[in-house]
């Protein structure tokens, strides 16, 4: 291991989404990645519920699962075409207008994808394989002495992939997460966006 692998977050940009087409026994596959907007902030963690199990008056095994990871993302904003891609609504580019139906049913499953800058100069590399959008909060404010920008906040809640992945060491799993850091050996960020 080196320094660099120990390096703090100081940064974060690059915000990319894939809407995934098909997700099942046969096959992954999304469509063309997307810059999503501008982002100031992500925050969220893994739900984790441990279970002990007692045996012979002491703590004896340990269950631990994992459900999804939500991420709450800051955003500068939205424009309603995308919203409405995101959340599954309706967007009439000819009227410019977005129709809410209020149906969180109707809502793809996306791919997010984007980067953090560490300390050293080099970076992150994240994809979360799976998840939706919730539809985006926000909050206004009116003009006052001075001006004070509100960012709009949006949910992702990531899962794990139904597709089964070969690994490296050859076992087979669904995925929720993919990382790479640049300054890691063997580690190529070319395309990363891309595909």
């Amino acid at each position: 291991m080196t320094q660099a692998e120990y390096l703090t977050s100081i940064g974060l940009d690059s915000l990319y989404a894939a809407q995934v087409l098909q997700d099942d026994a046969d096959g992954f596959v999304t469509d063309t990645p997307f810059y999503l907007a501008p982002v100031a902030e992500m925050s969220g963690q893994p739900k984790l519920t441990d279970e002990v199990l007692y045996y012979d008056d002491q703590a004896y095994e340990l269950l631990q699962s994992e459900g999804i990871t939500e991420r709450k993302i800051k955003l500068s904003a939205l424009p309603p075409s995308i919203e409405a891609q995101l959340t599954g609504e309706e967007f009439d580019s000819v009227t410019g207008r977005l129709y809410d139906s209020a149906n969180p049913l109707n809502a793809p499953y996306f791919a997010l994808g984007y980067r953090t800058k560490k300390s050293n100069g080099h970076y992150r590399y994240v994809w979360y394989m799976k998840g939706k959008f919730q539809k985006p909060g926000a909050e206004h404010v009116t003009v006052g002495e001075k001006a004070e920008g509100k960012p709009l906040e949006l949910m992702y809640s990531a899962q794990k992939t139904i597709y089964k992945f070969t690994k490296p060491s050859g076992d087979q799993d669904g995925l929720k997460r993919i990382t790479g850091d640049q300054d890691t050996t063997g580690f190529d960020p070319a395309n990363w966006f891309a595909a």
